[in-house]
């Protein structure tokens, strides 16, 4: 690049031109112009030029180009690298050109004239960030012409994580019902109690295709100890003894929790085993 000299806008301009400009350097990135470049390109294709080299410092493309370069040198065996190295510089340059070109989508057609205006047409160092890319100008210039990301889909998006949260949150609400009525029951002296428990009946058709199940309830009684409510928390075999479950716990007689002396509303979790032995009888 010959001497380098520090212009106004921060960059630096060099005698000679390999392949410029580009961001160069690791350790100390400068933006570096080519000999010609205030005759070449307009004062506003050196403003969009520079912010696109701006970017690229920005984002620390220089650090991956380093580290690019170094994993070329150890694995330079490998088949796949060139095709690999390529790939990552060409998403590099594309990712650069939507970030520039976001903020001012009407410039689109001068930061496309001034692609083309910028051959490449110099052999380069391999670790810079260029502005001239030949192998990939084409596909850069047609990314361009895309319109901007459309909202629909990042509402979709966003609709469907929060739509993920909540169903979520749900389950996990709904898998506390083996806690026991919350606070009233952490401060309860007695637990509620069942005086009596008259199994449920063995479905029919359980019985006949032999099926056997466990079957989780939870059951809300009040301060008189009457059942208010009773629902089912997870069962192995779901439909089958769900209805039989909930018609015994509803008829089954219960002391309600004592809190200071004093009956109070609360709730228990209650499993029912349904098994069957050689002779086909419930148990």
């Amino acid at each position: 690049m010959g001497t380098l000299q520090r212009r106004a806008d921060g960059s630096w301009q060099a005698s000679g031109d390999p392949g410029l400009p580009a961001l160069v350097g690791v350790w100390r990135p400068r933006i570096v112009v080519g000999p010609a470049f205030d005759q070449q390109f307009s004062a506003r294709e050196q403003a969009l030029i520079l912010q696109h080299e701006r970017s690229h410092r920005r984002h620390g493309d220089h650090w991956a180009n380093g580290a690019l370069l170094l994993v070329r040198t150890v694995f330079w065996f490998h088949p796949l690298l060139p095709w690999a190295a390529r790939r990552f510089l060409r998403d590099q340059e594309l990712a650069c050109d939507a970030r520039t070109i976001a903020s001012q989508p009407a410039l689109r057609g001068l930061y496309a004239s001034t692609l083309l205006k910028a051959q490449l047409v110099h052999p380069v160092a391999p670790a810079v960030c260029h502005w001239r890319s030949q192998p990939v100008l084409k596909e850069r210039i047609a990314m361009l012409k895309q319109s901007r990301r459309k909202a629909l889909p990042w509402v979709s998006g966003q609709v469907l994580v929060v739509g993920v949260c909540v169903g979520m949150g749900a389950v996990a609400w709904a898998s506390q019902g083996s806690a026991v009525a919350g606070p009233v029951a952490a401060a309860v002296d007695r637990e509620i109690q069942v005086d009596k428990m008259p199994p449920p009946s063995y479905p029919k058709s359980a019985v006949e295709q032999r099926q056997v199940g466990v079957v989780d309830l939870r059951v809300e009684v009040d301060a008189q100890g009457q059942p208010t409510d009773v629902r089912v928390l997870r069962a192995t075999n779901p439909g089958v003894f769900d209805a039989v479950s909930i018609a015994a716990a509803r008829s089954w007689t219960y002391r309600p929790a004592m809190r200071k002396g004093k009956p109070v509303a609360g709730a228990v979790k209650i499993p029912i085993t349904f098994a069957m032995d050689d002779t086909e009888d419930a148990q």
